[in-house]
């Protein structure tokens, strides 16, 4: 006697052809929030489902400042940093560097950044808030060097 149990697909979505599945995350509440890249355009999009329906709030949301008005990372250099409360958040990466750079808190539901604080590097994620830094350069110039301080 086979104990083999058959699962059914309670819904699918499709990505796009060409579209790699990156980065997938759920909310407190279950919302399933995805990153799809697309190498030949160099682009990374993200989408949002209702994981009970399938229905899908966010489909091909690209990254962009509100306050600068320009595409985070120029369209390629985003992803998913973590998910905190009911918010996502988006990061960039510094230049010419695989460190992350600025925080763009996005509502998978409503499909729009909240907040965005592109100075700031996101660290960790911890019970009260995100816990995040701020790099800053202060040139010496007694000694004809540069320093680096992180607060």
């Amino acid at each position: 006697m086979s104990m083999t149990r058959i699962l059914k697909s309670r819904w699918i979505h499709d990505c796009g052809e060409g579209a790699v599945i990156w980065h997938l995350a759920f909310t407190p509440s279950g919302t399933l929030v995805g990153q799809k890249r697309f190498a030949e355009d160099r682009q990374a999009l993200f989408f949002t489902i209702d994981p009970l329906s399938g229905s899908v709030y966010v489909a091909g949301w690209v990254a962009v400042d509100p306050v600068q008005g320009a595409v985070i990372g120029e369209g390629w250099f985003a992803g998913i940093e973590t998910v905190h409360q009911q918010l996502v958040y988006i990061h960039s990466w510094q230049d010419a560097s695989p460190e992350h750079r600025g925080i763009w808190a996005f509502d998978p539901v409503k499909g729009e950044v909240r907040w965005s604080r592109p100075e700031f590097v996101f660290s960790a994620n911890t019970p009260g808030g995100l816990l995040v830094y701020r790099i800053v350069f202060l040139p010496d110039f007694q000694r004809g060097a540069t320093h680096c301080l992180i607060h």
